[in-house]
């Protein structure tokens, strides 16, 4: 008999993995007092790896729905780290791109990342590595259809 462990689900393995990788950063930014949340950042660094994006698209990229991606917008927006210009197109669309605070930031915080990415994967080979982002692609693309 298969007895359910919620505590062994692949689900619950891979939430408590995203929460402590975001957790890990967000320290790392506030050692630095980067007054800004993972979540905030996510959203910056998808505008420093392309510039120009719609709302629409910046939320898709980020994968944040419409109303949050709004409201970190706006805020992202008073803090100077992003700036909108209106699509010549569409007269009701924006174009968004990072301001060179945002850029700045950016710039600043990667290797904080890259520090927390290099933590998480302690102790696993390059294939491993590998093999687990093949895996969860898999699961990825299992759940999108």
């Amino acid at each position: 008999m298969n007895i359910f462990q919620p505590e062994k689900e692949l689900a619950r393995i891979i939430k408590r993995a995203s929460r402590l990788l975001s957790q890990n950063l967000q320290s790392e930014l506030n050692s630095l007092e980067i007054r800004i949340t993972v979540e905030q950042w996510s959203l910056l660094f998808v505008l420093w790896e392309e510039e120009g994006l719609s709302q629409t698209e910046l939320g898709e990229r980020a994968f944040k729905d419409k109303p949050t991606t709004a409201r970190m917008m706006r805020i992202l927006e008073k803090q100077n780290l992003l700036k909108r210009e209106r699509n010549d197109a569409d007269k009701r669309a924006f174009h968004l791109f990072l301001t060179e605070k945002g850029k700045e930031i950016v710039e600043e915080t990667i290797p904080l990342a890259q520090k927390v990415l290099n933590k998480a994967q302690k102790g696993l080979t390059q294939q491993k590595v590998s093999e687990l982002k093949n895996m969860l692609e898999i699961v990825n693309q299992n759940l999108s259809t």
